[in-house]
């Protein structure tokens, strides 16, 4: 379950868009692989500018299904987002994605927690939230 090294994985959203992500964790110690028992586990994603800002900036609403993480933005949420976006705290970032260039805002960093029952808690991923503004509001 621990994990040394946290995986770097950022999250791509399209501004507006009701967005919905899902997460599984492969329990790679048994043969065949099956998705990790999270049964007693709660899950925990925050934003905030940099990890070491004492203030959150955001909070993803997360749930835990058939052993299954959804991670969620839900639409009421966006003026939330809209802020952080106009607050002039975010940075651009250009990427190329099929031969164009398509600019984001990088509006902060995030990890994922889960907590067990046990009391163990588990980071399974972080990275960089990154937002495509979108055309038509």
């Amino acid at each position: 379950m621990s994990i040394i090294n946290v995986p770097s994985h950022d999250l791509k959203f399209y501004r507006g868009d009701t967005a919905i992500r899902t997460v599984k964790i492969w329990d790679e110690s048994v043969k065949p692989r099956q998705l990790q028992d999270l049964s007693t586990a709660t899950a925990l994603m925050q934003l905030r500018a940099t990890s070491s800002a004492s203030s959150v900036l955001y909070t993803f609403t997360t749930t835990i299904a058939d052993n299954i993480i959804t991670l969620s933005i839900p639409q009421a949420d966006w003026g939330a987002i809209d802020t952080l976006m106009a607050s002039g705290t975010t940075s651009l970032v250009t990427e190329i994605e099929d031969g164009k260039e398509v600019t984001y805002y990088k509006i902060g960093v995030f990890d994922l927690q889960l907590t067990y029952s046990s009391g163990v808690v588990d980071t399974q991923f972080a990275g960089s939230v990154l937002i495509r503004r979108d055309v038509s509001r």
